[in-house]
């Protein structure tokens, strides 16, 4: 067990980590994920003890690591970003060089010794190289002899930083499966810009941004977090617009898109639902009940980019844009000839990018209206959906109102323009 506890390190005026506290599981892979310059590898130089916290501290097995450093490296291997190496060296000759610095030497005989360097050369798959001069070596197999070297003396915590970094897909895969294997016998910390990676393989996540831990659990604990939508892809046959009013009636539905139409009367469309809300039976039983026929069913994989970027979003305080399929309004009847865009249930004109705050102080004014209601129902009061609906129109209509004034203005400069330049031509020709 690691418990971090408080961590603060500082660069001048700059906070690399902020207050961090954070407990990693024995046997488990943890991901740290962050843009550049998130603090990743600062947490990471601190738990090995190669650099010192301004305040905090790190327990492994209940013992304070920089009150008794030396031990507590020994239990750690890491592997940085970079892979140093001593390229000049053949990888065996790099090996027995990392057991005399761990002083493996000492504690097992010669033939003892030979027996695990050389096996250990096989977990790693490089003893048929082993002969071979380090600066020759591939990427790949520079990766390997790194990560072999961590390896030395079998420590309890391997951290790896970007320990796919340069890697063709055939070694990154193997890489990968050899991490998974090691978790078996130690505790892996790994550091990725490569989110399919980290959800492949790590049990728990750590989201860091500006020195500060925005999220620390499991893959599905962070959908929940963030308030993902569950996502089926279906592929449905029937009239267009019949098929649209069924989806918008299922409970749950916050979204409804057509992917693409692959013959007549037969569309593959996304759904969307609430985290908490499983609709494939109910949709079923709605399309049975309507006469259409459901030809394919299936999950959309969920993305951990999105939720890493809505974190980092959150924490920068940048929303992403405002989109108004994703206002739950009750759109329970749809009219084909309202629907601009016909491959989507709503389209995205310039209309849609203009700030919705004007919309939003709308419903605030509207809400203050009710001054008959007592102080408990004015707080718990919400508008009903037709109210909304009325409101976004004429908001709408607002916008479309001044968009049509600034052309107007527009126009109105242009043919002042002409006037004058027609005053100035007559001018001329009267001189």
């Amino acid at each position: 067990m690691i418990e971090i506890k408080n961590l603060t390190k500082k660069y001048g005026e700059h906070v690399a980590l902020n207050d961090v506290s954070l407990k990693l599981e024995k046997f488990k892979i943890t991901g740290f994920l962050g843009p550049n310059g998130a603090g990743k590898t600062t947490l990471m130089n601190i738990i090995t003890g190669y650099i010192m916290p301004e305040y905090g501290e790190i327990i492994i097995d209940q013992s304070n690591i920089h009150k008794n450093l030396k031990k507590a490296k020994s239990k750690i291997g890491y592997l940085a970003e970079n892979t140093p190496l001593y390229v000049e060296m053949t990888v065996i000759e790099f090996i027995k060089f990392i057991c005399q610095l761990r002083k493996i030497d000492k504690i097992k005989k010669r033939k003892d010794l030979e027996v695990y360097i050389k096996n250990l050369l096989v977990r790693t798959q490089i003893y048929n190289i082993k002969n071979k001069v380090i600066k020759n070596l591939s990427k790949g197999y520079k990766q390997r002899v790194g990560l072999a070297g961590t390896l030395v003396g079998e420590p309890d915590i391997i951290i790896l930083d970007e320990p796919t970094v340069g890697l063709d897909p055939k070694q990154k895969l193997d890489t990968l499966n050899q991490i998974k294997k090691l978790s078996e016998n130690h505790t892996i910390i790994i550091s990725s810009h490569i989110l399919s990676e980290i959800s492949s393989i790590c049990e728990k996540i750590v989201i860091i941004n500006h020195g500060k831990i925005l999220a620390d659990s499991n893959i599905e604990d962070l959908y929940k977090k963030i308030n993902e939508q569950n996502k089926i892809n279906v592929i449905i046959k029937g009239y267009k617009n019949n098929i649209l009013n069924v989806l918008w009636n299922i409970e749950g539905v916050i979204r409804v898109k057509i992917q693409n139409k692959i013959e007549k009367d037969t569309y593959e469309i996304l759904v969307e639902s609430k985290i908490e809300k499983c609709i494939k039976k109910d949709l079923q039983i709605s399309l049975v009940e309507n006469n259409m026929e459901l030809l394919s069913l299936k999950d959309v994989e969920r993305d951990l980019e999105d939720v890493f970027l809505k974190f980092i979003q959150k924490d920068e305080n940048m929303l992403p844009k405002r989109e108004l399929y994703n206002m739950d309004f009750g759109h329970n009847e749809i009219n084909d000839s309202n629907i601009d865009d016909k491959n989507d249930i709503f389209s995205e004109p310039k209309v849609w990018e203009v700030d919705l705050g004007d919309f939003t102080s709308n419903i605030n004014k509207k809400k203050s209206e009710n001054t008959n209601k007592t102080e408990e129902e004015e707080e718990n009061y919400e508008l009903d959906d037709e109210t909304c609906n009325d409101l976004l129109d004429e908001n709408l209509e607002d916008m479309d109102d001044k968009f049509d004034d600034e052309e107007n203005n527009d126009d109105l400069e242009d043919e002042f323009d002409e006037d004058e330049d027609d005053e100035n031509e007559e001018i001329e020709e009267g001189e």
